[in-house]
């Protein structure tokens, strides 16, 4: 602090929060937007034509390549012949050309299971076609403050074994710079959730294509209502945790078992960017809203894990 004349001058910091285009996300998301070019699948380019058509119970099929960062978490199990399958049971996010985003109860579980690889580019895991792009997941990095006896900071990052070409099928999504307070979401602002989980309430049906379902956001203090007393978060939502649900309330639209670790979209600048990641609800399809983790909360985190230094933006 000095004076100048009779006025106080306070001098600030030098170290200032990080500006939201100078962050490593950032720059890697226009490196990617700017190699792949300036038509993707999301921009309604002919990759992603054709009708949507609505699925079984919740949610529509998407279009061909509509959303080329989403990505499904492969488990080693038996079939009942006892042979060695691989069954998919998570959803994830690519964020780079070597990394996905998921929930950390996809990878640390009571049941001890995790994945060995992540399907890329490919919206229908029921159709069985030559050299699917199956890559090895080579590590594991769980947020440091998970617990798996809780869905606090449910968190995860798998790294590939390999990096991945970026195509219309398969490239790394943008993620949000801005956080919901920055965003000023309210009820009536849209958000979209893709997985390839139950279709229903009981989670007995499940689907091979890649759903779609547009959600409303629910403040906190709406959504804290209906998770008093839940077992998995004694203390109650907190701030890293984003809650939504289906707009048409007679449908029920919602994440099921099975959509776990999959993205939770916002619309942004004609684009969607990743905001959440699915965590957990008090049942498919019901009167309350479903819980994601927050993205932007975790940023730091996530970029120094994924983008260390200036050769992993490539």
């Amino acid at each position: 602090m000095f004076y100048k004349t009779k006025r106080k001058i306070v001098c600030c910091p030098l170290k200032t929060l990080k500006h939201w285009n100078t962050r490593p996300a950032h720059i890697a998301c226009v490196r990617y937007k700017n190699e792949v070019g300036s038509k993707t699948a999301n921009d309604g380019d002919n990759v992603a034509s054709g009708p949507r058509r609505w699925g079984i119970l919740v949610g529509v099929n998407v279009r061909f390549g509509e959303f080329p960062y989403m990505a499904a978490l492969g488990y080693r199990d038996t079939n009942e012949k006892n042979v060695e399958v691989i069954k998919y049971l998570c959803g994830g996010t690519l964020i780079s050309l070597q990394h996905v985003l998921t929930a950390a109860h996809c990878v640390s579980n009571i049941q001890s299971r995790v994945p060995v690889l992540v399907r890329l580019g490919n919206d229908d895991l029921g159709t069985v076609i030559p050299d699917p792009l199956e890559i090895p997941i080579s590590k594991i990095i769980i947020h440091p403050e998970y617990n798996l006896s809780t869905y606090y900071h449910d968190i995860a990052i798998l790294k590939l074994e390999k990096k991945v070409y970026r195509s219309f099928l398969v490239q790394p999504i943008c993620i949000q710079m801005k956080s919901l307070t920055e965003m000023n979401l309210s009820k009536n602002d849209t958000l979209t959730v893709t997985g390839w989980g139950a279709t229903s309430v009981y989670g007995d049906g499940s689907t091979k294509l890649l759903k779609a379902e547009e959600l409303r956001f629910v403040g906190n203090d709406e959504c804290s209502k209906a998770y008093t007393d839940h077992r998995w978060i004694p203390s109650g939502l907190d701030n890293h945790m984003i809650c939504a649900i289906d707009k048409n309330i007679t449908r029920g639209a919602d994440t099921c078992q099975g959509d776990s670790g999959g993205p939770l979209l916002i619309k942004s600048e004609n684009n969607l960017t990743l905001v959440g990641v699915t965590s957990f609800g008090q049942s498919c399809g019901g009167p309350s809203p479903g819980v994601y983790i927050s993205v932007h909360s975790y940023l730091d985190w996530i970029e120094k894990t994924v983008w260390s230094n200036d050769t992993d933006v490539v």
